[in-house]
C-alpha cells in the first residue's frame, strides 16, 4: 500500500439506517453500537447489539487486517427452529481505494439439514467530513440444495442493502 490518505474509522458509531427490510422487520427495536479501534492494517471491531430495550448486549470482537492477510472466524447462530449452528467464516479485507475499505466473507454455517455456503460482502466508506459511515452489503445464499419446511418461505438468493452509521465519539 502507498502512502495514501486511507481514513481512520476509530470511534463508536451507532447505527441509524439500514434498508434490509429482512433485519428492519425482525428487529425493530435493536440498537446496534460499533466500536473500532484503527490502526492501520490492524481494525479492532467489537459490536454491541441490544435487541431490546433493557436486555443484556450481544458481543463479539473481531479483528481484522486492512492488508488483505485474511482472517478465519468460528461463531454460532439460531436457526429458525431455534437451534445453535456452528458457523465458519474466511474473511479477506482490503483497500480498494483510498477511501473505500472491502470486506469478503465466506461464511459456511453447519445446519442440521448439511452446509449451507453464503458470500456476504462489504463496502466501506466516509462521508461528511468522517462523521458517517456508509456500508453497502451484498449477501449471496449458494446454497442450491436448501429445503424448506412447510411455512418456510425460501429467501432471495441476493441481497442488497445499505446500512448508515453516525459518529458518536472519536
Amino acid at each position: 500500500q502507498t502512502n495514501l490518505l486511507i481514513p481512520d474509522f476509530s470511534g463508536v458509531w451507532l447505527l441509524t439506517t439500514s434498508s434490509d427490510s429482512i433485519k428492519k422487520n425482525s428487529d425493530k427495536n435493536r440498537v446496534i453500537f460499533f466500536f473500532f479501534f484503527h490502526q492501520e492494517p490492524k481494525l479492532t471491531i467489537k459490536k454491541v447489539i441490544y435487541k431490546q430495550k433493557n436486555d443484556e448486549p450481544e458481543v463479539e470482537e473481531r479483528v481484522y487486517f486492512t492488508d488483505g492477510r485474511g482472517e478465519k472466524f468460528r461463531t454460532s447462530r439460531l436457526s429458525p427452529n431455534r437451534n445453535v449452528m456452528q458457523v465458519s467464516i474466511n474473511s479477506k479485507t482490503k483497500w480498494n481505494s483510498s477511501e473505500t475499505l472491502i470486506f469478503e466473507n465466506y461464511i459456511k454455517v453447519n445446519a442440521p439439514v448439511g452446509i449451507l455456503p453464503e458470500r456476504l460482502f462489504e463496502k466501506w466508506n466516509l462521508s461528511d467530513g468522517g462523521k458517517t459511515l456508509n456500508i453497502t452489503v451484498n449477501f449471496f445464499d449458494d446454497n442450491e440444495n436448501q429445503v424448506y419446511t412447510s411455512g418456510n418461505v425460501a429467501p432471495s438468493r441476493f441481497r442488497e442493502w445499505t446500512e448508515t452509521y453516525k459518529l458518536l465519539n472519536e
